[in-house]
């Protein structure tokens, strides 16, 4: 009881009234994290705020516990809008808005791809206090020409872009530019942008979307500090458009969990499906000196992440998938399985990087190196969350090199090698040498024994893939996908660089990664 009051001093320090300081003793959030020591009292005296901390810091309670204050003093739908780049996130997004706001009873809807539309215009017309969803699905209602959906936001206070660098990765820059332009001027709304990095498309939404903002920076000792960037136009020069001093078009230095331990095992292309099964089996053994459970592996595309499922299962291993192509039903039934124990491995394609909390887990394994460090950044920040402790290991094929050093350069530390026989290299912290625990050290002669039964699982994994249809719809979407990417190229050669909402650039594109074997 004592804790409890201890916990509901803390939040009421902020400037929060009493019933959301309970709401959090009650769920546990002993005292506010840094990001909301920070962004807490700037929100709730009006400010715009650019956030920014590393992943599982506590976000999402930053943003939350101000807006509920506000809407508990003027009460109103639609109070608050939240943008996200996944339909999980936003629906976990819901989900602890619900929490921190079920003394007020507050109403959240959820309006995300995948899901009946008529419902979805239902529930707006009820006008719930707080909206999450998607741009795109929310572009759609908005556009439906209905008076309601048009009237929907001319009230609204509160606009936020969660994991906003992602949202514009995404190729949702041009839904913004629309959604924007109906929305209340930036001068009648709040907007709050959250994100665990500031790139050159960031500043740019920046300076159309916010107001003169102040940045807090919790990944700096929770540092807030003032910018007029937002204040000039997207032409202004580039050192003063940087956040905290950053150059433009840089990312700046990344702060991962301080629990997070990283490693990497270099590995034929050929049998990193033998080694990834061996990782999980020494993460298995080793579950009584490793703090947490359950294993996310990641990979790059919905047909490797359907096929490691199923080799996975073939080989015995509790596991579920979790992927793009997937109904969104399919995809929140993953989920719970996994949150809720009943799998030990969620094989992931990238929507499962950003935002998505499940706090038991033990450890992430890369199975291909991710092509931008931003990605690799998030996809660790799934374990060591709020404190505890995990591990990352990046299965790294000769293809991938030039792409792993990027990473370590990024995250400015050398990251040590599982394998046994490696010599001894620079620590994950970038300091002394950090030996792998022994239960985790790999020799590839262990690797090798369990290799013919891998090749056969994989093999009728693809078979039943094949007769079930699902790589050819993988196969149908890849080719939708690069004619798109083929007319966004060909659109860009002779149009404009930046749409006409006034700097937000609504094309994005990256030249692809040359495939390029390495020797070592």
């Amino acid at each position: 009881m004592a804790a409890r009051r201890e916990a509901s001093r803390a939040f009421l320090d902020l400037g929060l009234h009493d019933w959301l300081a309970r709401s959090c003793a009650q769920l546990g959030m002993r005292e506010p994290m840094p990001i909301q020591r920070a962004a807490i009292p700037a929100i709730l005296s009006g400010r715009d705020v650019i956030g920014r901390a590393s992943t599982g810091s506590g976000k999402t309670a930053a943003f939350a516990l101000p807006i509920l204050q506000r809407l508990s003093e003027e009460p109103f739908g639609v109070f608050a809008l939240v943008l996200t780049p996944t339909r999980e996130l936003a629906v976990q997004i819901s989900e602890q808005v619900r929490a921190l706001g079920e003394l007020m009873r507050v109403r959240c809807e959820v309006v995300v791809g995948g899901a009946d539309m008529i419902a979805q215009a239902a529930a707006l017309g009820r006008r719930p206090h707080v909206v999450i969803g998607t741009p795109g699905r929310l572009l759609d209602h908005l556009r439906s020409g209905q008076a309601e959906a048009a009237a929907l936001f001319v009230r609204l206070r509160v606009l936020v872009l969660d994991e906003a660098d992602r949202l514009l990765d995404l190729g949702f820059g041009a839904e913004i530019a629309q959604l924007l332009e109906r929305l209340p001027p930036s001068d009648r709304r709040q907007t709050l942008l959250f994100s665990a990095t500031i790139t050159a498309s960031l500043r740019e939404l920046q300076a159309i979307a916010l107001d003169t903002p102040l940045v807090v920076d919790a990944r700096r000792d929770a540092r807030a500090t003032g910018t007029d960037g937002a204040a000039r136009s997207a032409g202004g020069d580039a050192a003063g458009d940087g956040v905290d001093g950053e150059p433009e078009g840089e990312e700046g230095a990344v702060v991962l969990p301080t629990g997070l331990s990283q490693y990497h095992l270099f590995v034929p292309l050929k049998v990193k499906d033998a080694y990834l099964v061996h990782a999980l089996r020494l993460l298995a053994d080793a579950r009584g000196t490793v703090e947490g459970r359950g294993y996310i592996v990641f990979t790059s595309t919905c047909a490797s992440c359907e096929l490691l499922t199923r080799m996975l299962l073939e080989l015995g291993v509790q596991a579920t998938s979790l992927h793009s192509l997937q109904p969104q039903r399919a995809r929140i039934a993953a989920l719970q399985r996994f949150r809720s124990h009943l799998v030990d491995v969620l094989v992931a394609t990238d929507i499962a990087a950003r935002g998505l909390d499940v706090p038991a887990v033990c450890a992430v394994i890369n199975y291909n190196v991710p092509a931008m460090p931003a990605d690799y950044v998030h996809r660790v920040g799934r374990t060591a969350r709020a404190g505890r402790r995990g591990l990352a290991i990046t299965l790294v094929s000769q293809y991938e090199v030039d792409r792993f050093l990027a990473i370590e350069r990024v995250v400015g530390a050398t990251v040590p090698s599982l394998d046994a026989d490696a010599p001894a290299d620079g620590g994950a912290d970038g300091g002394a040498a950090r030996a792998p625990p022994a239960a985790l050290s790999v020799r590839e002669s262990a690797v090798l024994r369990c290799l013919p039964e891998v090749s056969g699982a994989r093999r009728a994994a693809m078979l039943q893939l094949t007769e079930n249809g699902f790589l050819g719809k993988a196969q149908q979407r890849r080719a939708k996908r690069r004619a798109e990417r083929e007319g966004a190229i060909a659109r860009a050669a002779g149009a404009p660089e930046t749409g006409g909402d006034g700097g937000l650039s609504l094309i994005h594109i990256s030249e692809p990664t040359r495939r390029t074997p390495i020797t070592y």
